[in-house]
């Protein structure tokens, strides 16, 4: 009850901040506020009950079919055809409440399963009931929320399957992961993370068996390779096209844009505009509020990065360039010609230098909800400041919790620490997309991994006083 009512409570001051600080959002009522990419989500479902497709109107590239996978089709569109769309999103919104206490719960319960330290389920209580970073988008219906209860369920009833033998939380966990990447598909990583670590926990236990360890393999795999392969084979029958997961790429930019973002990913940039970003640079910064101008001015690029093709003179033109628009070919073949320059010419130490620093710039944040802190007023300072202080207890006492279950050999611990690095690994080396909220759904388990270093140090001054 207690983190029902925190998430309660954070649902309701994230409202009065919402029409605090944007009033001019049209918004349907006062708890459910319009966010980005939600016509993505859910127009396709809304169309699929009205006219029979599922897809959405987008400009000139007419009805998309294949921008996002039907994760919030099961629950959305019975909502939507029973009580139209004001309030079938307002039920989501309370819906995502419920599912963020109830990924706490499970994230504190599989905490005393694999800890069993005293206080060790309160204490994960208390530190993600403050944590308010998937709490921020429960105002609409996005994917954070959704997809990391999805996510945490399908880890919770692994873990129920490896303690109690029932082949039932096995299907469940499998599900689980197949739902989630309908919302996030680079949780796909996880239908390979969750037997591996179960692979590795059979043979420090010298217990393999290849038939038994396959059966669960299958179990855990079959609910995503059957989702896939309809989605898959839908798209392929509409568009003639191999699409086997999200599409989202071929339809959020205009061309120059999405050239300019490869160019980005292949200098293995940041493409978030955020502050100090490597996208940033590439903007307007007048377009920008917040946004340094003396950044902008600046040259944000190690020597490393440059080729025959071009330098640091050649790329502020490109920026220029891409300023003025105009001829868009020209700009996109030069923004080709860069890229194959690039990978022909840079050395692999860049690439590892490159890949360390996205990788920190993923995990250490620096920016919270809204204007820059420097610009922020003192009540904005304030609950930012708070933020943060839950954010960096969370990654500092994670890392704590590893030291120490390395130290006294816990296994499950070390093998669970796998799954938040390579969630990191994942997007900063292999996708290059750095998006802060892509790291929150990885804050469940590393609070786990948190709440062990924590209760570590302080156990018997928690075990004296509470």
């Amino acid at each position: 009850m207690f983190v029902l009512t925190i998430k309660i409570l954070y649902f309701l001051y994230f409202s009065f901040i919402y029409h605090l600080y944007q009033p001019s959002i049209e918004y349907i009522n006062y708890f459910y506020v319009p966010m980005k990419d939600v016509t993505s989500f859910i127009r396709p479902i809304e169309n699929l009950i009205d006219v029979g497709i599922y897809g959405y109107e987008n400009g000139e590239e007419g009805l998309v079919t294949d921008a996002r996978m039907p994760g919030f089709l099961p629950i959305y569109a019975p909502l939507y055809w029973l009580l139209g769309s004001n309030w079938a999103h307002t039920f989501i919104c309370f819906l995502n409440i419920v599912l963020d206490a109830l990924t706490i719960i499970m994230t504190a319960k599989l905490a005393q399963q694999i800890i069993k330290l005293d206080k060790i389920f309160q204490i994960t209580c208390l530190i993600l009931s403050f944590n308010s970073f998937l709490s921020f988008y429960n105002h609409s219906a996005r994917s954070e929320t959704i997809s990391t209860f999805f996510l945490v369920g399908s880890i919770f009833f692994f873990f129920q399957y490896v303690f109690y033998k029932n082949r039932r939380n096995i299907i469940i966990a499998g599900i689980g992961i197949a739902w989630s990447l309908l919302f996030r598909p680079a949780h796909i990583i996880y239908i390979g993370l969750i037997p591996f670590l179960y692979f590795l926990w059979l043979i420090v236990n010298k217990d393999f068996s290849l038939p038994r360890f396959l059966k669960l393999a299958i179990l855990l795999v079959l609910p995503s390779f059957i989702v896939i392969s309809a989605w898959t084979y839908r798209n392929y029958t509409l568009r003639q096209k191999f699409i086997p997961l999200s599409n989202t790429w071929e339809y959020w930019a205009d061309p120059p844009t999405k050239a300019l973002t490869s160019l980005i990913m292949t200098f293995r940039g940041d493409i978030v505009l955020e502050p100090y970003s490597m996208r940033a640079w590439f903007q307007k910064p007048t377009n920008l509020e917040g946004f340094d101008k003396k950044f902008s001015d600046s040259n944000p690029f190690d020597n490393d990065m440059f080729t025959s093709a071009y330098n640091f003179d050649s790329l502020v033109s490109l920026r220029q360039q891409f300023w003025k628009g105009g001829n868009d070919a020209i700009f996109i073949n030069k923004c080709k010609t860069y890229i194959k320059s690039f990978q022909d010419e840079v050395g692999f130490w860049y690439h590892v230098k490159a890949s360390f620093k996205l990788t920190f710039d993923f995990i250490l944040l620096k920016q919270v909800y809204g204007s820059p802190f420097i610009k922020a007023n003192l009540f904005c300072k304030l609950n930012k400041a708070f933020f943060l202080a839950i954010y960096y207890f969370i990654l500092s006492f994670s890392i704590v919790g590893i030291i120490i279950a390395f130290q006294k050999r816990q296994l499950w611990l070390l093998l669970i620490a796998i799954l938040p690095l390579a969630h990191i690994l994942t997007h900063s080396v292999l996708l290059v997309m750095i998006e802060k909220r892509y790291f929150f759904s990885a804050l469940p388990i590393l609070t786990i991994l948190s709440s062990y270093g924590f209760c570590s140090i302080f156990g018997r001054i928690l075990s004296k006083y509470f």
